[in-house]
Protein backbone atom coordinates (compact mmCIF):
# COMPACT_ATOMS: atom_id res chain seq x y z
CA UNK A 1 0.00 0.00 0.00
CA UNK A 2 2.79 2.44 0.91
CA UNK A 3 4.63 1.69 -2.36
CA UNK A 4 1.42 2.29 -4.27
CA UNK A 5 1.10 5.72 -2.64
CA UNK A 6 4.69 6.54 -3.45
CA UNK A 7 4.17 5.59 -7.07
CA UNK A 8 1.08 7.78 -7.29
CA UNK A 9 2.84 10.77 -5.78
CA UNK A 10 5.76 10.39 -8.20
CA UNK A 11 3.46 10.27 -11.18
CA UNK A 12 1.45 13.30 -10.12
CA UNK A 13 2.41 16.44 -12.03
CA UNK A 14 4.39 19.13 -10.25
CA UNK A 15 3.29 22.73 -9.78
CA UNK A 16 1.96 24.44 -12.87
CA UNK A 17 4.01 27.09 -14.60
CA UNK A 18 2.62 30.65 -14.31
CA UNK A 19 1.48 30.64 -17.95
CA UNK A 20 -0.57 27.49 -17.27
CA UNK A 21 -2.16 28.79 -14.06
CA UNK A 22 -5.30 30.21 -15.68
CA UNK A 23 -5.73 27.06 -17.80
CA UNK A 24 -5.58 24.96 -14.61
CA UNK A 25 -8.84 26.57 -13.49
CA UNK A 26 -12.33 25.43 -14.43
CA UNK A 27 -14.65 27.76 -16.31
CA UNK A 28 -16.60 28.41 -13.08
CA UNK A 29 -13.40 29.26 -11.20
CA UNK A 30 -12.29 31.70 -13.91
CA UNK A 31 -15.78 33.25 -13.93
CA UNK A 32 -15.64 33.62 -10.13
CA UNK A 33 -12.30 35.44 -10.42
CA UNK A 34 -13.76 37.77 -13.06
CA UNK A 35 -16.87 38.53 -10.99
CA UNK A 36 -15.26 38.84 -7.55
CA UNK A 37 -15.52 42.41 -6.28
CA UNK A 38 -15.27 41.82 -2.54
CA UNK A 39 -18.55 39.89 -2.26
CA UNK A 40 -17.58 36.23 -2.59
CA UNK A 41 -21.08 34.86 -2.01
CA UNK A 42 -22.55 36.88 -4.88
CA UNK A 43 -19.59 36.16 -7.18
CA UNK A 44 -19.96 32.42 -6.50
CA UNK A 45 -23.70 32.60 -7.22
CA UNK A 46 -23.18 34.51 -10.47
CA UNK A 47 -20.37 32.16 -11.52
CA UNK A 48 -22.81 29.25 -11.41
CA UNK A 49 -22.23 27.70 -8.00
CA UNK A 50 -25.40 26.75 -6.14
CA UNK A 51 -26.51 26.46 -2.54
CA UNK A 52 -27.59 28.60 0.38
CA UNK A 53 -25.78 31.81 1.24
CA UNK A 54 -23.75 29.91 3.85
CA UNK A 55 -22.74 27.25 1.32
CA UNK A 56 -21.84 29.91 -1.26
CA UNK A 57 -19.81 31.84 1.35
CA UNK A 58 -17.89 28.65 2.19
CA UNK A 59 -17.34 27.98 -1.52
CA UNK A 60 -16.08 31.55 -1.99
CA UNK A 61 -13.65 31.19 0.92
CA UNK A 62 -12.26 28.02 -0.62
CA UNK A 63 -11.95 29.65 -4.04
CA UNK A 64 -10.18 32.68 -2.58
CA UNK A 65 -7.58 30.36 -1.01
CA UNK A 66 -6.69 29.01 -4.47
CA UNK A 67 -3.44 30.78 -5.49
CA UNK A 68 -4.34 30.69 -9.20
CA UNK A 69 -7.66 32.43 -8.55
CA UNK A 70 -6.02 34.90 -6.19
CA UNK A 71 -3.42 35.73 -8.86
CA UNK A 72 -6.15 36.43 -11.44
CA UNK A 73 -8.07 38.66 -9.02
CA UNK A 74 -4.94 40.56 -7.95
CA UNK A 75 -3.87 41.06 -11.58
CA UNK A 76 -7.33 42.33 -12.55
CA UNK A 77 -7.50 44.71 -9.58
CA UNK A 78 -4.00 46.01 -10.33
CA UNK A 79 -4.97 46.81 -13.91
CA UNK A 80 -8.14 48.62 -12.84
CA UNK A 81 -6.58 50.80 -10.15
CA UNK A 82 -3.51 52.06 -12.01
CA UNK A 83 -4.88 53.93 -15.02
CA UNK A 84 -8.01 55.32 -13.31
CA UNK A 85 -6.24 57.34 -10.62
CA UNK A 86 -4.52 60.54 -11.65
CA UNK A 87 -1.20 61.38 -10.07
CA UNK A 88 -0.64 64.69 -8.30
CA UNK A 89 1.34 65.97 -11.28
CA UNK A 90 -1.48 65.00 -13.68
CA UNK A 91 -4.05 66.86 -11.57
CA UNK A 92 -1.83 69.92 -11.31
CA UNK A 93 -1.19 69.91 -15.07
CA UNK A 94 -4.95 69.65 -15.72
CA UNK A 95 -5.77 72.52 -13.33
CA UNK A 96 -3.02 74.63 -14.88
CA UNK A 97 -4.42 73.95 -18.35
CA UNK A 98 -7.98 74.90 -17.29
CA UNK A 99 -6.73 77.99 -15.46
CA UNK A 100 -4.84 79.22 -18.53
CA UNK A 101 -7.62 78.45 -21.05
CA UNK A 102 -9.29 81.77 -21.84
CA UNK A 103 -12.20 79.95 -23.51
CA UNK A 104 -13.17 78.40 -20.15
CA UNK A 105 -15.75 80.08 -17.94
CA UNK A 106 -14.30 82.43 -15.33
CA UNK A 107 -15.78 80.33 -12.53
CA UNK A 108 -14.05 77.18 -13.83
CA UNK A 109 -10.75 79.04 -14.16
CA UNK A 110 -11.03 80.41 -10.60
CA UNK A 111 -11.86 76.95 -9.23
CA UNK A 112 -8.88 75.44 -11.07
CA UNK A 113 -6.67 78.20 -9.66
CA UNK A 114 -7.97 77.52 -6.13
CA UNK A 115 -7.45 73.74 -6.41
CA UNK A 116 -3.96 74.23 -7.82
CA UNK A 117 -3.07 76.61 -4.98
CA UNK A 118 -4.44 74.20 -2.36
CA UNK A 119 -2.51 71.29 -3.84
CA UNK A 120 0.69 73.32 -3.54
CA UNK A 121 -0.03 74.49 0.02
CA UNK A 122 -0.65 78.15 -0.81
CA UNK A 123 -3.70 78.49 1.44
CA UNK A 124 -2.66 77.01 4.77
CA UNK A 125 -4.64 78.24 7.72
CA UNK A 126 -2.89 78.17 11.03
CA UNK A 127 -4.95 78.13 14.21
CA UNK A 128 -3.48 78.58 17.64
CA UNK A 129 -5.41 77.51 20.69
CA UNK A 130 -4.80 78.43 24.28
CA UNK A 131 -6.53 77.71 27.53
CA UNK A 132 -7.53 80.20 30.25
CA UNK A 133 -5.03 82.98 30.69
CA UNK A 134 -2.99 81.82 27.69
CA UNK A 135 -2.10 78.52 29.38
CA UNK A 136 -2.50 75.02 28.01
CA UNK A 137 -5.91 73.72 26.95
CA UNK A 138 -7.55 71.68 29.70
CA UNK A 139 -9.69 68.65 28.89
CA UNK A 140 -12.06 66.90 31.26
CA UNK A 141 -13.20 63.32 30.81
CA UNK A 142 -16.43 62.38 32.52
CA UNK A 143 -16.59 58.87 33.91
CA UNK A 144 -20.36 58.46 33.59
CA UNK A 145 -20.39 58.30 29.79
CA UNK A 146 -22.06 55.09 28.61
CA UNK A 147 -21.84 53.61 25.14
CA UNK A 148 -24.70 51.74 23.57
CA UNK A 149 -23.57 48.50 21.99
CA UNK A 150 -25.69 46.82 19.37
CA UNK A 151 -25.23 43.13 18.64
CA UNK A 152 -24.15 42.58 15.05
CA UNK A 153 -24.02 39.18 13.39
CA UNK A 154 -20.55 38.38 12.05
CA UNK A 155 -20.19 38.40 8.27
CA UNK A 156 -18.16 35.32 7.27
CA UNK A 157 -17.15 36.82 3.91
CA UNK A 158 -15.75 39.98 5.47
CA UNK A 159 -13.97 37.98 8.15
CA UNK A 160 -12.42 35.76 5.45
CA UNK A 161 -11.44 38.79 3.35
CA UNK A 162 -9.83 40.54 6.32
CA UNK A 163 -8.05 37.33 7.35
CA UNK A 164 -6.72 37.01 3.79
CA UNK A 165 -5.41 40.57 3.83
CA UNK A 166 -3.77 40.05 7.21
CA UNK A 167 -2.25 36.76 6.01
CA UNK A 168 -0.77 38.48 2.93
CA UNK A 169 0.68 41.16 5.23
CA UNK A 170 2.18 38.45 7.41
CA UNK A 171 0.05 39.38 10.44
CA UNK A 172 -1.82 36.05 10.34
CA UNK A 173 -0.72 32.66 9.08
CA UNK A 174 -2.02 31.79 5.64
CA UNK A 175 -5.17 29.62 5.72
CA UNK A 176 -4.13 25.99 6.23
CA UNK A 177 -0.57 26.98 7.22
CA UNK A 178 1.07 25.46 10.26
CA UNK A 179 3.62 28.26 10.60
CA UNK A 180 2.98 30.99 13.21
CA UNK A 181 2.27 34.53 12.09
CA UNK A 182 5.09 37.08 12.06
CA UNK A 183 5.02 40.06 14.35
CA UNK A 184 5.56 43.53 12.95
CA UNK A 185 9.28 43.16 13.75
CA UNK A 186 9.46 39.84 11.87
CA UNK A 187 9.51 37.66 15.02
CA UNK A 188 7.07 34.76 15.35
CA UNK A 189 4.12 34.95 17.73
CA UNK A 190 3.81 32.47 20.60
Amino acid sequence: MASKRRRQSRSSPGPKAPAESSRALTAKQRRFAELYDGNGTEAARQAGYSGSDNVLAQTARGLLRNPHIRKLIDAREGKQVGPRIATREQRQAFWTEVMGDEDEATLARLKASELLGKSQGDFLERVEMAGKGGGPVQAEVKADVKAEVKHVEPDPERIAAIAGILARMGALPAPGSTEPARAADGAAHD
